[in-house]
């Protein structure tokens, strides 16, 4: 499978209603982690659901939105212990989806920008290729990844690897407050790597506008409610 899961889990949408109901009462969310807050304090037990890449008869890993989210929170609690400075790219490597998912919104709420890694090539000049020109593109060599990506990383100099386990273990470790990122409007929310078909990969970047934007528009196109349900609803890195 590939690193990067692309299909989105069977969840309630109730994010994207609140967008839509949010607009008649003038409190639009400015950012990702607004829709994440309201989403947690107003339907705490309503469920993600996550398929795993070793699951072969279809079953769904659930977290409520409550879990979810302290599960996220202490990720970035031990992410934001790395030091690096607010807006640094983090280049998210991993395979099951529940991960990616976890850290992008860890990355988010650490004031980091998450950019998710699709499988790197088996040739390994083009491997090499890639990595080197995404830490030019990015002026950042910060991986998160497992043990397998670490693997496929570890004979390539010049990066910093971080392991997700390594990460878990640090966040149960860690005591004291943690005040959330506060990112404004049009700040970087996530980077997408175009194809790389006709040379390296570029970087396509969404700011938290412009995805808040897409979930208003998609929630209003579809008829969406807080009781709704969706499937491989992605992010096009097209303009």
């Amino acid at each position: 499978m590939a690193p990067v899961a692309v299909a989105s889990p069977i969840a309630p949408v109730n994010a994207i209603h609140d967008l839509k109901t949010s607009i008649s009462n003038s409190t639009v969310p400015e950012n990702l982690l607004d829709v994440l807050s309201r989403a947690v304090h107003q339907y705490p037990n309503h469920e993600l659901g996550f398929i795993t890449s070793s699951a072969h008869d279809s079953s769904i890993h659930t977290k409520t939105f409550m879990e979810f989210n302290q599960y996220a929170l202490s990720l970035a609690k031990a992410i934001r212990a790395w030091g690096k400075p607010a807006g640094s790219v983090v280049v998210v490597y991993l395979t099951e989806h529940e991960d990616n998912m976890a850290a992008v919104w860890a990355c988010l709420l650490a004031g980091y920008v998450p950019c998710l890694q699709p499988a790197l090539s088996a040739q390994q000049a083009h491997k090499e290729g890639h990595v080197a020109h995404i830490k030019n593109l990015f002026s950042s060599a910060t991986w998160l990844t497992n043990n397998s990506g670490a693997d496929q990383l570890q004979s390539i100099s010049g990066i910093d690897i971080h392991l997700l386990s390594e990460v878990k273990a640090s966040a149960e470790n860690l005591d004291g407050d943690f005040v959330v990122h506060q990112p404004k409007p049009d700040d970087e929310a996530i980077l997408f790597l175009t194809s790389g078909s006709t040379g390296f990969s570029k970087a396509v970047v969404h700011t938290h506008r412009t995805i808040l934007a897409a979930c208003h528009a998609k929630g209003q196109s579809y008829g969406l409610t807080s009781q709704s349900k969706i499937m491989n609803c992605v992010f096009h890195h097209c303009p």
